[in-house]
Order: C-alpha cells, then structure tokens, then sequence
C-alpha cells in the first residue's frame, strides 16, 4: 500500500457514516471480534496485512444493506 494510513481513515469513515457518526459505537466494532471475518476483529485485519480485504468487505456488506 501506498499510503495505509489514507486507507484505514477511509475505511474508518465508511464505519463511521454508516453507524451515523456514532464514534463508541465505531470504536467497538474495530476492536470486536466477526465472525464474518473469520472471527478476527477489524483491526486485527489491518494489523496484519489484510486492510484491502477488510475494505472490500466492509463496501460490499454497505451495499448488500442498501437493498
């Protein structure tokens, strides 16, 4: 990645505009374990490499909402 802080305040702005600017409610999700992601928590998947999963993920599970 060229710049991963860009992608993880990205990434942190889709959760936050989609928990309506709530930052507890967003706090909490990073650090809770998903078991959509395999069980880890979001930032364990940045932690270890996996922020472009995770991002690709999270827009798809926006999407999926929309309908």
């Amino acid at each position: 990645l060229k710049n991963p802080k860009t992608k993880i305040q990205k990434i942190y702005k889709l959760v936050f505009d989609h928990f309506k600017e709530d930052s507890v409610k967003t706090a909490a999700w990073f650090i809770t374990k998903n078991p959509l992601l395999g069980g880890w928590t979001p930032q364990e998947m940045i932690k270890f490499g996996r922020i472009q999963h995770l991002e690709k993920w999270i827009k798809n599970q926006l999407e999926e909402n929309k309908k």
